[in-house]
C-alpha cells in the first residue's frame, strides 16, 4: 500500500475520524473515491452529502455519488414520521456507532455502481475489463438489471433486492475493500473500536442470508437464478427455460411492481411520463427505454447495529436498502424491512420498512 493511500484510510480511524468537521470528512471521502476509481480504471465522481431520510447511507445517480449528511456530520439517521395520535410530525433518530466505517464502505459500493455504469457503457476498455475478470456475460447480466424493467427495489423485496447481479458485486465490493482498509489500519494502530460492530452488521445483511430467504419465500433453490433469467428475458426478450414455472411468475410479479414504482415516483418528481432518457431523477442513470433505476443507494435491511426488533419475513439485514423506521412513539425493530415482512416493536409496526433511494428509493445502492 502507498503512503497516500495509507494517510486516506488512516483518517477513516474513529479516533481521527471524530477530530474532523464535515467538511473535513467530506474531503476525505472525495479523496477515498479517486483513489477507488483509480483501482477500477474508471472516471471518478463527485462527492455531495445531503439531508437524505431513514437508513440511507447514500446512492449513485448516475451523475454523482450522494452520502447522507445526517451520518456524516453526526452519526446519526433522521426519520420525520408523522404521530398518529397528535398528527404533528415528529423527528427520529438513531446513532450509528461504526459510521467512520460506514462511510467508508459506502463510498467503495456507490463507486463500484459507477464502475458498473461506465463497463456497460463502453467507457472502460474491454482488455481491461478482460483483465479484471469481467465477462461478457456479466456485462449482459448488469444491463439488463439496470433497467426501470428489472431492477428490484429494496420496498418491493428486499430478498431479491440483495441478491440481483447489480447489487451483490457492489455489496461484495464494498465490504471487501472495507475490510481489507481495515485489516491493515487495525494491524498498524490497533483495533478500531467499531469494527467489530461493522463485522455484526454485515453478517447481519450478508447474501448468503438473503439468498436463503429468497429461496424459501419462493420455494426455488436456484432463485437467483431465475431472477436474473427473467431479467434477460425481460430486457433481450430472450426465450429463457425455468425449473421452477410458478417462481418466475412471482419473479415477474415483483419487477413489475418495482417498474410501476419507477415510473411512479419519475412521474411524481418532473410531471412527465416515461418517454424517453430520464437524466437525473429517483431512478437516473442508464437503462431501456432511457430510463434505469439508477446506480445508488445504500440502505440498511434488517437489524442495524443492535437495534431491537427484526424482519418477520424478511431477511436478516445490517447495511444494504430496505431497512426501516417504524412507530410513531419511538424506534420499534429499528432498522428491519427485509423483503417487506412486517417488522414489530416499541409503539408501532411497518408493513414495509423505510422507503430510501438513490434519488431516494431506487438506484442500486
Amino acid at each position: 500500500m502507498d503512503n497516500k493511500t495509507a494517510d486516506i484510510y488512516s483518517r477513516f480511524r474513529h479516533e481521527n475520524w471524530e477530530k474532523m468537521d464535515m467538511s473535513q470528512r467530506l474531503n476525505a471521502l472525495q479523496e477515498l473515491e479517486n483513489i477507488s476509481a483509480a483501482q477500477n480504471h474508471s472516471t471518478p465522481q463527485k462527492i455531495t452529502a445531503k439531508e437524505l431520510e431513514g437508513a440511507n447511507y447514500g446512492y449513485f445517480d448516475g451523475k454523482e455519488i450522494v452520502v447522507n449528511k445526517h451520518i456524516l456530520e453526526n452519526s446519526m439517521m433522521v426519520k420525520n414520521v408523522v404521530n398518529e395520535e397528535t398528527g404533528e410530525t415528529e423527528q427520529m433518530c438513531r446513532m450509528v456507532a461504526d459510521a467512520n466505517i460506514q462511510m467508508m464502505d459506502t463510498i467503495f459500493h456507490e463507486d463500484y455502481h459507477s464502475f458498473q455504469e461506465q463497463a456497460v457503457s463502453g467507457a472502460i476498455p474491454a482488455e481491461t475489463l478482460k483483465s479484471m475478470g469481467i465477462t461478457e456475460q456479466t456485462l449482459h447480466n448488469w444491463q439488463s438489471n439496470n433497467s426501470v424493467l428489472n431492477y428490484v427495489d429494496p420496498e418491493v423485496d428486499g430478498c431479491l433486492y440483495r441478491i440481483q447481479g447489480l447489487e451483490q458485486s457492489a455489496f461484495a465490493a464494498g465490504e471487501s475493500r472495507t475490510q481489507e482498509a481495515f485489516r491493515y489500519l487495525n494491524e498498524t494502530f490497533g483495533e478500531d473500536p467499531n469494527f467489530g460492530t461493522y463485522l455484526t452488521s454485515i453478517n447481519n445483511g450478508s447474501y448468503a442470508k438473503n439468498l436463503n430467504a429468497a429461496q424459501l419465500k419462493y420455494g426455488d433453490p436456484n432463485i437467483q437464478n431465475t431472477l436474473q433469467g427473467k431479467m434477460n428475458e425481460r430486457y433481450y426478450l430472450e426465450n429463457v427455460q425455468y425449473s421452477n414455472k410458478v417462481s418466475a411468475q412471482n419473479v415477474e410479479k415483483v419487477l413489475d411492481t418495482s417498474m410501476m414504482e419507477a415510473l411512479k415516483s419519475h412521474k411524481e418528481e418532473t410531471g412527465t411520463s416515461n418517454s424517453g432518457g430520464l437524466g437525473h431523477s429517483n431512478y437516473g442513470g442508464f437503462g431501456a427505454n432511457g430510463v434505469s433505476p439508477g446506480l445508488g443507494n445504500r440502505m440498511s435491511v434488517g437489524n442495524h447495529n443492535g437495534s431491537v426488533g427484526s424482519a418477520s419475513s424478511g431477511a436478516a439485514g445490517g447495511k444494504g436498502h430496505a431497512g426501516g423506521y417504524v412507530g410513531t412513539n419511538g424506534f420499534s425493530g429499528g432498522m428491519t424491512g427485509g423483503h417487506g415482512g412486517n417488522s414489530t416493536g416499541g409503539h408501532g409496526e411497518s408493513s414495509s420498512g423505510m422507503h430510501g433511494g438513490s434519488g431516494q428509493s431506487g438506484g442500486m445502492e
